[in-house]
């Protein structure tokens, strides 16, 4: 896993997941240039991820995203183009979470989800499925407590100042990242 608070591997996390899915799109001949905007509102503790990849199925999100260990490059893309592991990262994230709000369009369906962390430990929530003329893409906020508190009542403070440290490491490749609305 990633080293590093739990936002700081959320952006990350959600960043390569945004970076795999513009591979896609490309791959599939959907996108020219693919666009990856990340908002960090460190004082509201909330994370926003967007990007205009491949978006994801409801089926997708169900098997991949809000699946421990599941995860998701396309079924097209030359294995050499594909990045990321087993999609174990975003344990971090999905479980120390306030709330996740997953909005993601693929071919004319778009799917919604928002819950808890809570809600998503006990598979207690639902997808809002509608038809939409928007483009592909998927936009993923998170919003974080102060504290996490583990099964032991120890109470972790969730670190908000390094989020940003995905900068640190430009993207190889033709994307273009947006941070907090400057290139």
């Amino acid at each position: 896993m990633y080293k590093g608070d739990v936002a700081e591997t959320a952006v990350k996390e959600l960043v390569q997941n945004s970076f795999d899915a513009i591979k896609v799109a490309k791959a599939e001949g959907f996108i020219g240039e693919g666009v990856i905007e990340v908002s960090i509102e460190k004082w509201r503790r909330i994370i926003t991820i967007k990007d205009n990849g491949c978006g994801m199925t409801p089926e997708t999100v169900l098997s991949a995203f809000f699946t421990v260990g599941g995860s998701y490059k396309g079924d097209n893309m030359d294995n050499r183009l594909k990045s990321g592991g087993y999609g174990v990262a975003k344990v971090a994230f999905l479980f120390s979470a306030q709330s996740i709000k997953v909005d993601t369009v693929k071919n004319g369906k778009r799917t919604v989800v928002e819950a808890t962390s809570e809600e998503i430990l006990q598979d207690d929530f639902n997808l809002d499925v509608t038809l939409t003329d928007a483009p592909n893409g998927t936009e993923v906020t998170i919003v974080f407590p102060e504290y996490f508190v583990d099964s032991d009542g120890k109470r972790t403070p969730v670190e908000m100042w390094r989020a940003d440290r995905f900068l640190d490491n430009p993207m190889i490749g033709d994307v273009t990242v947006v941070y907090n609305g400057s290139r």
